[in-house]
């Protein structure tokens, strides 16, 4: 599973144009209701982070599911050849 979401973030690296980025902060230390997931749980963390001092933690299980409800500024993005979603990856 975790070899899947490493290839979807390399997928997406590349689509990075002239596009400003829209970020989901977690340093209100609130999972925002547009992140769902299936059989796991979501948290917010401070042990890593790429911005600020907090992220999204997704203790995930086997076939678990983590779902991002209309992400800001995707629609606009997508009609870019650029355009796409950056997800970053830890262990």
């Amino acid at each position: 599973m975790k070899k899947n979401v490493l290839a979807l973030a390399l997928f997406f690296a590349p689509f990075n144009g002239a596009l400003q980025a829209q970020i989901y902060s977690f340093e209100d230390g609130q999972v925002s209701s547009a992140f769902t997931t299936t059989d796991g749980r979501l948290a917010v963390s401070g042990a890593k982070f790429k911005l600020g001092i907090k992220s999204l933690c997704w203790d995930w299980k086997a076939s678990s599911k983590l779902t991002l409800d209309n992400p800001t500024g995707l629609e606009e993005a997508s009609k870019n050849r650029d355009g796409g979603i950056y997800l970053w990856v830890y262990n």
